[in-house]
Order: C-alpha cells, then structure tokens, then sequence
C-alpha cells in the first residue's frame, strides 16, 4: 500500500507541474529575398533558456529542411552547413539569456561560438530579442 500512495504521489506531481511555454520571435532575415524571417522559438525559466530553436526561411522551405542541400559548406571557414553552425549555436544558448554580443559585421564576439558558428547573426539576435521581450511581457 505504501508503494501504491508513493507512486500516486509521484504521478501527481509531474502531472502538476506546469509546462513553460515556448514563444516565438520573428526578424526579416536581411538575404536577397525581402519575405525570407528568421524564426526562434524560445522557452525561458528564471531568466534563461532552457531551449530554443532557429531556423530561416529559404525559398519555399526552410534553411533545416534543406541540411546539407542548402550548399553553404564550402563556403564555410570552419567546414560546416548552415543547420550545424544553428545547432552549435542552440547549444551555447542553453542556460544564458539569449543576448548576443555582436562585431561590427555582425559575427559573434564571443570566441567560443565563433569556434562553431562563423554566420552573421544579427537577424537572429533580434529574433531571440523579439521572443524574450514577449516572455518578460508574459
């Protein structure tokens, strides 16, 4: 019987615990095509992310859907598409409060994510801005 209340508890409270909701910000992403965005969805506690994903419109689809068909890679320094650099980034956001400190061409300034992520990434900057600013609002 103790068993059966102690995994009754249990279930009661993860089934109580409250979900964070994820929020979505938007920025023009600035490429040859003025309807091309770039979308984040972000879910924050405390302040900090725990998860985010980017990504950009590209055409008809998106710079994800295409992975390695988008074609960037050799025209990486560090020999790496698109969705690779976006995911290296992703990761390093995790736990920080999604500010980007930026160089005058838009590169990050924090050696440890140029390491992974050489792209310019002021349209994205503004996109996690757009979706924190919404969850402060919340």
């Amino acid at each position: 019987m103790r068993k059966l209340i102690c995994c009754f508890l249990l279930l009661l409270c993860a089934c109580s615990k409250e979900e964070t909701p994820v929020i979505t910000g938007e920025a023009s992403a600035y490429a040859m095509h003025e309807d091309e965005m770039v979308t984040v969805q972000v879910a924050m506690e405390e302040g900090l992310i725990t998860s985010i994903e980017i990504d950009e419109s590209f055409e008809d689809t998106t710079k994800k859907t295409l992975g390695y068909d988008y074609g960037m890679i050799a025209a990486s320094s560090i020999q790496k598409e698109w969705f690779e650099q976006i995911e290296y980034l992703e990761e390093k956001l995790i736990g920080t409060d999604g500010t980007l400190l930026l160089n005058e061409d838009g590169t990050a300034q924090d050696a440890d994510i140029v390491s992974g992520c050489t792209l310019p990434l002021d349209s994205i900057a503004q996109a996690i801005q757009s979706a924190v600013e919404k969850i402060k609002e919340q």
